[in-house]
């Protein structure tokens, strides 16, 4: 019930900021040179799951990619945000840069699609032991759990449950069992089966490697929160994300994003592994816009997550003015923490 309130008290302010102009105000200080989003999974048409975080409909996403046309603005890859950002690339013109987490398969046969219309480039950060089918997708097993569970009717009764279980594994991801165990009172999935439905296969990112308008990059091998591990094996879980990558795709990943980006979960001494691997750049999940000062932080880039909990352009638009990001961050323009 807290979270819906949240949610809706958040819909409210984006609704208020829109309405009034009052993003406006803070566009010139607070926009920026551009904002790179972070999606997870598309659903085709109008529909959308439960799990309204972690996904956006196939109709909104062409929606959001209209809407950076019309404004004018470029849809640039990563290697561009870091042209900019290192004084390589000058434009007049802001940029959003279009990301997704993990390598599901939607986004091949869903968003994919949806970019090649708008002719527009998406990058996908692949976790490669879900490719392997040998990471833990606990958050995906949960989900399947709650949908397949008879005694929550009701998309909202599922919604709640599937946020109060994924909030207290979040809590302790690292050292528990893989999660093909049963929860009490829910179906057992099996996640090596689920894994193979709903990810990309190899040979099917081999495909997306040579495409023009994808971008592959690093994303660890088991997606784990580097907060929760000791130096030695967050740096190998990074570093072995991307050579397997150029191991089976010959993919040079010149570009990461952490697991899980909050400020609990990765900080100044995982940016510090980040960039002593050499990466080009590393994005989180602290919330806000690029600015040229992120040039001195490269491995330390914000992102604004969109799910269908954000349900019109409007709120997007509101994100991209980097309103969201300056109250979010106190009015701070630059995230370096």
């Amino acid at each position: 019930m807290k979270r819906q309130l949240a949610e809706t008290a958040k819909r409210t302010l984006l609704d208020c900021l829109y309405f009034s102009g009052g993003y406006r105000l803070f566009e010139p200080q607070f926009g920026g040179l551009g904002t790179i989003l972070m999606f997870h999974r598309v659903s085709p048409g109008d529909t959308v799951p439960f799990a309204r975080e972690m996904y956006v409909s196939q109709t909104f996403l062409d929606a959001i990619l209209t809407q950076v046309r019309r404004l004018g603005w470029d849809i640039v890859d990563l290697d561009e945000v870091h042209r900019r950002l290192t004084g390589q690339s000058h434009s007049p013109r802001r940029f959003v840069c279009f990301t997704f987490d993990d390598g599901y398969r939607d986004n091949m046969t869903l968003a994919l699609p949806v970019f090649r219309r708008h002719q527009a480039s998406m990058t996908i950060y692949v976790c490669t032991g879900l490719i392997d089918r040998t990471a833990d997708y606990w958050w995906g097993v949960i989900e399947e759990q709650v949908a397949r569970d008879t005694l929550l009717r009701s998309p909202a009764r599922k919604e709640q449950a599937y946020n109060a279980l994924t909030q207290h594994r979040h809590d302790d991801i690292v050292g528990t069992a893989p999660h093909d165990e049963e929860i009490p009172g829910r179906p057992t999935v099996d996640s090596a089966a689920l894994l193979d439905r709903v990810m990309l296969s190899w040979t099917e990112l081999e495909a997306l490697s040579v495409d023009p308008l994808v971008s592959l990059q690093a994303h660890t091998v088991h997606h784990w929160p580097s907060a929760q591990i000791d130096e030695t094996t967050a740096r190998r879980d990074i570093a072995d994300g991307r050579a397997v990558l150029a191991h089976r795709l010959g993919v040079d990943a010149a570009h990461f994003a952490y697991p899980y980006g909050s400020p609990k979960d990765c900080g100044p001494r995982d940016f510090a592994i980040a960039a002593g691997l050499g990466f080009k750049t590393a994005t989180t999940t602290r919330k806000g816009n690029i600015f040229s000062a992120h040039g001195s932080h490269l491995t330390c880039l914000p992102r604004i997550p969109v799910g269908s909990k954000f349900r019109s352009t409007r709120h997007i638009r509101v994100h991209l003015s980097g309103a969201t990001g300056a109250i979010a961050n106190r009015l701070a323009p630059v995230v370096t923490v």
